[in-house]
């Protein structure tokens, strides 16, 4: 389960930044793991890339001195790799846990 986002600057960091989860996915991360699955495509690793990019949001902590992108690019490539493997959990944004907006 992915951990909710709980504050608009977290909203806000995954909205400013999933063309950047979505150029890790297409460029360097498929290549790397476009091995362990001949069925792997682009799509699929975009839709990881960006369930990396939500958990990433939901843990960073700028107190600790790093960027967010530094911070997310890491946990964006690993759940790409965790989903060409097969090992990642079967999670979907729909399964994610969104706080209500207020109108």
């Amino acid at each position: 389960m992915l951990r909710p986002i709980s504050t608009d600057a977290q909203r806000t960091l995954v909205l400013e930044n999933m063309q950047y989860a979505k150029n890790i996915a297409v460029s360097d991360s498929l290549r790397s793991v476009g091995f362990l699955d001949p069925a792997w495509d682009a799509d699929e690793a975009i839709s990881c890339a960006y369930l990396g990019l939500v958990e990433a949001a939901a843990r960073f902590d700028p107190s600790r001195g790093a960027s967010f992108k530094t911070f997310a690019k890491h946990r964006i490539a690993g759940a790409i790799r965790d989903g060409a493997r097969g090992t990642r959990a079967h999670t979907s944004l729909e399964d994610y846990d969104y706080p209500e907006e207020d109108s």
